[in-house]
């Protein structure tokens, strides 16, 4: 860019081919940062791409082991009403954690409470 300027401002004896007010190179460097902005959109949808991706087997993971934990629970119920310990059996906490988690609802109640994008 300093050489342009210097050969274009006639300082070192060679005809300038893009005079004073240097509309060639505001065109250059225009296109360049299109260029480079359309680079970085790519760039970032790809990036938005790979983690919508990671969130989605992150939930996977998570499904599954929420249903993992529900069935140790149940059987541990199970395992404590055998052995006549009713009081954990009742308790009214392991009972609600023991349950099927209803994944439907769980989203249908999330998308409810949270707030609306515009």
């Amino acid at each position: 860019m300093t050489a342009w300027l210097l050969v274009n401002s006639g300082q070192i004896g060679v005809r300038p081919f893009d005079p004073w007010p240097f509309s060639l190179l505001g065109v250059i460097v225009a296109v360049e940062g299109v260029i480079l902005s359309s680079f970085i959109l790519m760039r970032q949808n790809r990036m938005m791409r790979r983690g919508e991706r990671r969130d989605h087997l992150n939930l996977q993971a998570e499904l599954l082991a929420e249903k993992e934990i529900t069935t140790v629970l149940q059987m541990v119920r199970a395992i404590c009403g055998h052995m006549g310990l009713h009081s954990i059996v009742a308790d009214k906490d392991i009972r609600q954690l023991s349950k099927d988690t209803s994944i439907e609802s769980l989203s249908r109640t999330l998308e409810d409470r949270l707030p609306v994008n515009s």
